[in-house]
């Protein structure tokens, strides 16, 4: 999942029509596309949010429902999981 680099929701609504301001978190490769649906959150995970781009500009955002939150805390342990079992694979 992608941190999104706004405080606020307000902040990132705003920034419709700029480049999106981001960190790339994941262990398995980039998840930015420059046209298409990004998932992210900000650093404290309070919101979370789908980011409609075109052409690396934010078109449109989506808020997510506080359930899904517990859905991309759940994605994102079972990344940090597999990332160590995998290193513990290798060594």
């Amino acid at each position: 999942m992608i941190q999104l680099l706004y405080e606020t929701k307000k902040e990132l609504k705003n920034n419709i029509g700029k480049e999106l301001n981001y960190i790339e978190t994941s262990f398995f490769g980039d998840e930015y596309k420059s046209t298409g649906t990004i998932t992210g959150c900000n650093a404290k995970r309070t919101w979370f949010a789908n980011v409609i781009m075109k052409n690396n500009i934010i078109e449109r955002v989506k808020w997510q429902k506080k359930n899904q939150k517990k859905y991309y805390n759940l994605i994102l342990i079972f990344h940090i999981w597999l990332y160590q079992y995998g290193m513990m694979m290798t060594l």
